[in-house]
């Protein structure tokens, strides 16, 4: 009886740790994407700033 309890522990207790490793996964791609977004975000200002000081520089230059 103890013996049986321990095994379905057991097998709880691997079904658990699949499931924290599933979720490990889901976080870190998330992050990733959040990652990929920011510096995406980011690089569309630069660009927009580097255009922009672009015109003002043809603005001061004429």
């Amino acid at each position: 009886m103890i013996a049986d309890y321990l095994v379905d522990l057991e097998k709880r207790v691997e079904a658990m740790e699949k499931e924290i490793a599933e979720l490990k996964v889901q976080v870190s791609e998330r992050q990733k994407i959040s990652v990929e977004e920011v510096v995406g975000q980011i690089s569309k200002l630069l660009e927009r700033s580097s255009i922009s000081q672009s015109a003002e520089n043809l603005v001061h230059s004429t």
